[in-house]
């Protein structure tokens, strides 16, 4: 976005948007003063760190450092790029972007974009051989015989791929989608003995992926019938461009508004248990995408509600999947639930063999994660048998090292006492010494860098008071120009300001982010600056002042960058070449005596 007229687009879409509705749709905040604050949903954290301003329409978190301004939060949140992320807020706005020969407002067409057209284009494909072909209506009879007839098919987008080699292939090519560009999609497969592409979707029932937003990003593919010894029952897209299976939930873009409405999600395992249990009434239902649920899925669904019922296939390989998965969710900050199906029955098959109202019932006797795992436990291990009682004690403990609040790890001890037969002092014991086998195993948190070097006291505060008081910014501004702000910690962020108001452009705080550059810790220490109240550092009883608090900010700035200069010069007074020439010493001199004036005047 080069030209006047760009920028102009970019600043009405950024005018047009406010942060706090943006960031509300992903993260439940709560008033804290002057801002809004909530629990990070770019890393895992128990309390919130996550800040946001609607008078500098910024946001920060202090915890992994990330910040920055409308474009920047839907581009970390959504994984976009600028352009994409222009495009979604202008739509928001109802502001009309102008084409370009690529189609796109201000750039090419993105390769991200094209991926999904591509994907448009398969699905379209597959639900035509669905609807259209002999083939393709034998499937659609086996699905209604499941329960999931046209109307399921169609909310859910089912279609089916032939039984061919090169259907999809064949059909990409007659609207000009290149094998190669299949074979990035993670739709075609390279022949390896020969030249060209095939389908890697044959003789399947296709189920659409959606991200958040209803765009179809990748494909899972159930066989057509049952499968052969070299045939896996299911087929999924391989990871891409705009698809990655652990940062995505199946059934979150239908699910999503449900689950904010009950403040709860329903995790389920399968494609067609997520397919059923919706049809049985329950929407508000999602399943991570073939692997066991992982922290990005868990971080995804914590911006929708921080209450989980897992529900998954009550076999061997469905325990560990559940053990697992209520470690990450109650990492995450996540009160957990089980849903206990009974043995051989998963909700797909529940559901049609019991009904929904049923399956319902199971929902309401969920049970506590501790409860549940107790259970099992004791369905295990033999309290009678040596060793049965540690044995259980070693089994659920390792669960209440992930409850984040220490508190309610306490509160658990007593059943485990009652239902294992221990003291309750010997089961605390055991827990503390896992506990500190634990913390040597921490891992680092991950985070973005902050700057090298933080600001001092006057710099900072001077910068916050620049932020909020246009005076005080124009007045800074002016006895600033001319001094070496390189000498700065903030000296960058000064100068773009500086940069803005030269060029009459107005000065706003995601304006100057984004003139920053992207590394060495620049735009994070102005968003986490823009997040502080000004008026908090009133002295006393006394009425805020922010231009005699400025000056006084302004004056220690000042003196710090004069007394920088006057080392220069001192040094090169000392230098063999200034002794060495009269009219350089003088001139050196003559500086030396104005910045000892100067320095005087802010003291």
């Amino acid at each position: 976005m080069n030209t006047l007229d760009d920028r102009a687009i970019v600043e009405q879409v950024r005018g047009a948007t406010n942060i706090v509705s943006l960031v509300g749709q992903y993260v439940q905040l709560r008033k804290a003063g002057t801002k809004m604050m909530g629990l990070c949903p770019f890393h895992g954290e128990k309390a919130p760190s996550f800040s946001v301003s609607e008078d500098r329409q910024m946001f920060y978190c202090f915890g992994c450092n990330r910040g920055g301004d409308v474009y920047k939060f839907l581009m970390l949140i959504e994984n976009l790029e600028f352009p994409e992320a222009l495009g979604q807020l202008a739509e928001k706005a109802g502001i009309e972007l102008p084409r370009r020969s690529g189609g796109r407002p201000g750039a090419s067409v993105s390769d991200r974009e094209r991926a999904r057209k591509i994907h448009r284009l398969a699905q379209e494909f597959f639900r035509r051989c669905l609807v259209e072909t002999s083939e393709g209506r034998k499937v659609a009879e086996y699905l209604e015989k499941r329960g999931l007839g046209k109307e399921a098919a169609e909310t859910f987008g089912l279609g089916y791929a032939p039984a061919g080699w090169d259907g999809l292939v064949k059909e990409a090519g007659r609207v000009s989608v290149s094998s190669a560009e299949l074979e990035k999609c993670g739709l075609a497969v390279s022949r390896s003995s020969e030249q060209g592409h095939y389908d890697r979707f044959r003789n399947r029932i296709t189920i659409p992926i959606r991200d958040p937003q209803g765009n179809i990003i990748a494909f899972g593919g159930r066989v057509n019938g049952e499968p052969g010894p070299r045939d896996p029952k299911f087929l999924n897209s391989p990871e891409t461009l705009i698809y990655r299976k652990g940062e995505q939930l199946y059934g979150l873009d239908l699910a999503g508004k449900a689950i904010r409405e009950k403040g709860a999600a329903v995790v389920v395992e399968g494609y067609f248990d997520v397919i059923q249990v919706s049809r049985a009434g329950v929407t508000n239902v999602v399943a991570p995408l073939g692997t066991s649920l992982t922290e990005g899925q868990a971080r995804l669904l914590s911006r929708y509600a921080r209450r989980v019922l897992i529900s998954f296939d009550p076999d061997q390989a469905g325990d560990e999947a559940s053990r697992r998965s209520i470690h990450i969710f109650l990492k995450e900050g996540f009160e957990v639930q089980v849903v206990d199906l009974p043995r051989g029955e998963d909700p797909d098959d529940y559901i049609r063999a019991h009904g929904a109202g049923a399956f319902g019932e199971l929902l309401e006797r969920a049970l506590p994660f501790f409860e549940h795992l107790l259970n099992r436990s004791l369905g295990r291990h033999d309290l009678n048998l040596p060793g049965g009682k540690l044995a259980i004690v070693e089994d659920v403990l390792p669960f209440l090292l992930s409850v984040p609040e220490k508190i309610k790890q306490r509160e658990y001890l007593p059943l485990i006492s009652q239902r294992a037969r221990v003291e309750e002092g010997l089961v605390l014991e055991k827990l503390l010494q896992m506990s500190q086998g634990l913390q040597r195993r921490e891992p680092i948190r991950d985070s973005r860098p902050m700057a090298a070097q933080q600001p001092g006291i006057a710099e900072k505060r001077l910068l916050a008071l620049m932020i909020s008081y246009p005076m005080v910014r124009t007045r800074a501004l002016k006895l600033l120009k001319g001094h070496d702000l390189g000498r700065l910690v903030c000296g960058q962020i000064i100068g773009r300001m500086a940069d803005l108001a030269g060029s009459g452009e107005e000065v706003t705080v995601p304006r100057v982010h984004e003139m920053l550059p992207e590394s060495g810790g620049m735009r994070e220490m102005l968003a986490a600056i823009a997040q502080e109240p000004v008026e908090a550092n009133g002295n006393g009883g006394t009425a805020f002042d922010p231009h005699e608090e400025a000056e006084s900010c302004l004056g220690a700035v000042l003196t710090s960058l004069l007394q920088e200069r006057l080392k220069v010069v001192q040094r090169r007074l000392k230098d063999p070449e200034a002794a060495a020439n009269q009219d350089l010493q003088r001139e050196l001199l003559e500086e030396k005596m104005s910045l000892l004036r100067e320095i005087g005047l802010y003291r």
